[in-house]
């Protein structure tokens, strides 16, 4: 789990944020927080805070997570790697404010694990970026909708069933699988993902590599299973 915060903080009711203090960036930032689960203080700084295409304004940054966290409505975790960034999630209090059916993320001590997550989210802000008037949804998002299917009796969960690590929207209404690798796994993994996502018949994956090395293990997975017509490799340089 998380880090375990033991300062006080102000008890704020729910009510009183929206009257006190509270801007419109700063439901965005909560809800931008709460879809993802977990960010940095430099994810949000570009996503929020630039103010041009190069500079970075972190002091605006680090002042206003500060007053989040004054708040109640962030928790700010330390890095989990030797100069890794500082980490942050919504609070149960931020998680209702952003009012998108997901609860605070637990923070992952995984190294490996939290490295792609992070990384997942520069890949989606990256997309965005090419994609002008296209959308992202999150990991957490489809689980979501998937627990609400369930729940309304929709569909009943396959135990095969994956979700990829974001999905693309793009502004020709064209849905497209994001997949992320950034290290080395067996052969039998990647075919087995490949496999899972052909399941679906509709579905068309970028998959993301991280290094030379990983993009030709994928393809060769992907030429191998004859998904070539559905699944397109791509080198992530960031």
């Amino acid at each position: 789990m998380g880090s375990v915060r033991t300062r006080k903080r102000p008890n704020v009711k729910t009510d009183e944020l929206r009257r006190w203090r509270m801007t419109p960036r700063d439901e965005l930032i909560l809800t931008w927080i709460t879809r993802h689960g977990v960010v940095t203080h430099e994810q949000i700084g570009e996503r929020f805070f630039v103010r041009d295409k190069t500079k970075i304004a972190s002091t605006a940054t680090y002042g206003r997570m500060r007053k989040l966290d004054e708040l109640r409505l962030i928790d700010r975790h330390p890095p989990l790697w030797y100069l890794g960034p500082r980490l942050i999630s919504v609070t149960k209090t931020g998680a209702e404010l952003a009012d998108v059916g997901l609860g605070p993320a637990v923070v992952a001590l995984n190294t490996t694990t939290m490295r792609h997550s992070l990384a997942v989210v520069d890949l989606s802000e990256d997309l965005l970026r090419e994609y002008p008037g296209s959308a992202i949804k999150t990991e957490r998002e489809m689980r979501r909708d998937d627990r609400l299917r369930r729940r309304e009796g929709a569909t009943r969960r396959n135990r095969d069933t994956r979700f990829p690590d974001a999905l693309l929207t793009l502004s020709d209404g064209r849905h497209i699988a994001i997949e992320l690798d950034l290290s080395h796994k067996t052969a039998d993994r990647h075919r087995e993902k490949v496999q899972s996502f052909l399941r679906y018949p509709d579905l068309h994956v970028w998959w993301y590599c991280g290094t030379k090395a990983v993009l030709r293990e994928i393809r060769h997975a992907v030429e191998t299973e004859r998904a070539d017509d559905r699944i397109e490799v791509r080198r992530w340089r960031h």
